[in-house]
């Protein structure tokens, strides 16, 4: 099966908005999981992101099924990437194919 390839420690961080001790909003990244899956490079290109010259590069995240949605972000080996679209191919329930973004 897939998951024979999957590695572990990939850490899925929902948005969170809660309140401070002075009654302001304060907005952070939560751990919400950490699962297995595979991470695979799809493309790369320079471009030019607040006036600077920058990588913006597309990734394949392949996992079993979990709470994952397009408002969460991942976190592996110190990387963060944005979860752009989640996907369960044809429906089957047999692993999600999540696309990812990450700007350097």
């Amino acid at each position: 099966m897939i998951d024979q390839f999957f590695e572990p420690g990939i850490v899925v961080q929902r948005y969170t908005e809660s309140t401070n001790d002075l009654g302001d909003s304060a907005k952070t990244w939560a751990n919400h999981l950490t699962i297995s899956g595979r991470i695979d490079a799809l493309s790369g290109d320079e471009q030019i992101v607040a006036g600077a010259p920058s990588v913006v590069a597309t990734h394949m995240l392949f996992c079993r099924p979990v709470d994952i949605s397009e408002k969460d972000r991942i976190v592996y080996k110190g990387q963060e990437y944005e979860v752009k679209f989640v996907d369960n191919p044809m429906n089957y329930g047999r692993f999600l194919q999540i696309s990812l973004e990450v700007i350097r």
